[in-house]
């Protein structure tokens, strides 16, 4: 049996209540939606914890807006039936709404990333590279326990989300993380040239290709060249006689004529002899060839401003070859670079080489604040930086916020639908008592992550250099929360991603083990 109307509900004044089919179905298109919510929450947080490429960010990050207007129809939805409105206009506001969403998140997002100032982004450029060695393994923080991958679990994951925004106002930041990120970028260095096998490769090519100035400064090597100068100066030698219908012979014959196109021939090659024959072609090859020797050794010795007939050792030596090594081998320059080297020696020249290149990009992240601004050197880099360290906080604070509103929503609606036909006064305290007991319990609990020293040290920093301090201190809270709540709900998130929604990436694979299989370690 119906329950009564009111006389104002039947007015049309004060909406009636809904039905039981319709809070059913509420109840389901919820379940469904907290589905995907808690499932993409679980690989949101595997993003963080991984080597995402840009790709699968934006990927992610379509996915996140999509859920956040899809929660803000559903709520729009349950009020419309409220209200009792058409299917029609119930249609186009639900995808109004998802639209108006979708992109006012985007907005959001480009504006606090946009917004940041100089200071923020230079940090946060510093704190982005450490947050990549973390997740990568490539370095390691002291005071936080990593023994046993903690960066893989949930809650490492969820520490590494928030940690450029706890880390950000640390005091003398670079000088404290320097040694940590010359390590990273000497790492990264060493991917880039492939290790230390290809980088001697490059030392074995620098050298011969050093090797092979010597030899044409040394005449070596000119054999093509000097035969095509033989060539050319002979044959225009008996190009000349044919004009003039002689043969080599007949001229080499008659004194006089010798004589005189002795003379002409010494005038194009210097170094022909005083008493060479007119059919003595050898000695026009071995004039030619003296020629080019000495042309491409002036020539050389020129180029490296060098004296000549140095040996291969001394010509390596010079500080003009030298600093053509170092350049090709991206050397500092205080580093001789043998001609030989021995492995021990070969070691040396690679670290120099690491190390120099290492420093070199650090100098990049300890620019100028001025340098990060917009339209500075480094204003596209602050950027990327500022986006990386804002962005995954935010998308978890969005995905969290939608999966708690509608946990208490569905609280509401399984309450609502039990108690369908009886007084009903104060239901919404049910979903706000949850969501205070579900936030008081996990302010207090603690994990490996908000026990550590690290992160002990990080709350007291940011609470030292802020003069808002409650405000703040909500925001640590929010991150504890976070942090905890994360490891807790991860293996039921990741559950319904694997088993429900069969594997559902979301556009996101990661390169190695999946992280459940890391959890379950």
């Amino acid at each position: 049996m119906e329950p009564k109307k009111t006389a104002s509900a039947e007015r049309g004044i004060i909406p009636a209540g809904l039905d039981p089919a319709t809070l059913v179905w509420l109840i389901v298109l919820t379940l469904i939606y907290l589905t995907f919510e808690l499932a993409f929450n679980a690989r949101l947080l595997d993003v963080v914890g991984g080597a995402a490429s840009q790709e699968e960010i934006d990927h992610i990050e379509f996915y996140g807006r999509m859920l956040s207007g899809t929660a803000a129809a559903l709520f729009l939805l349950q009020y419309l039936l409220n209200r009792r409105a058409t299917s029609r206009v119930i249609m186009f506001s639900c995808i109004a709404c998802i639209f108006v969403v979708y992109h006012s998140l985007q907005s959001f997002v480009d504006h606090v990333v946009d917004s940041s100032t100089p200071v923020f982004r230079r940090q946060a450029a510093h704190l982005v590279l450490i947050q990549n060695g973390l997740v990568n393994n490539r370095v390691s923080l002291a005071g936080i326990d990593e023994a046993s991958g903690l960066y893989r679990l949930p809650e490492g994951k969820a520490f590494l989300a928030f940690f450029p925004l706890l880390s950000v106002s640390v005091e003398e930041l670079d000088r404290k993380l320097e040694q940590a990120e010359l390590q990273l970028l000497r790492t990264a260095i060493e991917k880039e040239v492939g290790g230390i096998q290809r980088y001697y490769d490059n030392y074995v090519k620098a050298i011969e290709t050093a090797s092979k100035q010597w030899r044409k400064y040394r005449g070596h090597d000119l054999d093509k060249e000097i035969e095509k100068k033989h060539r050319e100066a002979w044959g225009e030698y008996t190009g000349n006689l044919k004009k003039r219908r002689w043969t080599v012979k007949y001229v080499a014959s008659n004194a006089r004529l010798s004589h005189a196109m002795r003379d002409e021939m010494r005038k194009k090659l210097k170094y022909l002899p005083a008493d060479w024959r007119a059919d003595d072609e050898g000695a026009v090859r071995a004039a030619v060839a003296r020629e080019v020797r000495e042309e491409v050794a002036n020539q050389v010795a020129k180029t490296y401003r060098i004296p000549l007939n140095l040996s291969q050792a001394d010509f390596i030596a010079a500080p003009s070859v030298q600093k053509e090594l170092r350049e090709n081998l991206s050397l500092p320059r205080n580093v001789r670079v043998p001609l030989t080297a021995g492995k021990q020696d070969f070691i040396r020249l690679y670290d120099s080489m690491c190390l120099f290149q290492a420093e070199k990009q650090l100098q990049k992240y300890n620019a100028s604040v001025d340098s990060f601004a917009d339209g500075g050197k480094n204003a596209v880099m602050g950027l990327d930086a500022a986006r990386a360290a804002l962005v995954p906080p935010i998308a978890l604070f969005f995905s969290l916020m939608g999966a708690i509103g509608h946990l208490g929503k569905l609280c509401y609606l399984i309450a609502k639908l039990c108690t369908h036909g009886r007084k009903r006064r104060g239901l919404w305290l049910l979903p706000l008592g949850l969501l205070v007991l579900i936030w008081t319990g996990f302010s207090h609990m603690e994990n490996r992550v908000t026990q550590s020293r690290l992160y002990d040290a990080l709350q007291k920093q940011v609470l030292k250099n802020t003069e808002r301090y409650w405000r703040t201190r909500l925001i640590l809270n929010a991150i504890h929360v976070v942090a905890v709540g994360q490891g807790v709900a991860y293996p039921l998130n990741e559950s319904l991603r694997i088993h429900v929604l069969r594997g559902l990436t979301f556009g996101y694979e990661p390169k190695e083990k999946t992280e459940r299989e890391a959890y379950a370690e």
